[in-house]
């Protein structure tokens, strides 16, 4: 059967009279820091993607929709250009025939 001894270990951290924990509360502020400058960094950047994303989004759908608008605007001055056309034809036509009445 085995015995275990029990191992007593003391540390000591900078030897500081104040337990020596002021390196180590001096590098978690130093983290804390630059946590907060890398923090800022990344929703910088994160927010100038999304206004370019959010540009280009824009974009593309204006010009879709500046498309679209054309589109319908060519289709209606179409339809309107033949019923003038009809419309053209029908007042020659009865000019014609008045004429030959008179």
């Amino acid at each position: 059967m085995k015995r275990r001894l029990p191992i007593a270990v003391e540390v000591k951290l900078g030897g500081a009279s104040d337990g020596g924990f002021s390196e180590v509360e001096s590098l978690a502020e130093q983290i804390k820091r630059k946590d907060r400058e890398h923090l800022l960094v990344l929703m910088r950047q994160r927010d100038e993607s999304k206004k370019t994303w959010l540009s280009n989004f824009l974009n593309g759908e204006l010009h879709s929709m500046l498309a679209s608008d054309k589109h319908n605007l060519e289709s209606h001055i179409a339809s309107q250009s033949s019923d003038f056309d009809k419309l053209a034809k029908l007042v020659s036509k009865l000019s014609g025939e008045h004429a030959t009445l008179a």
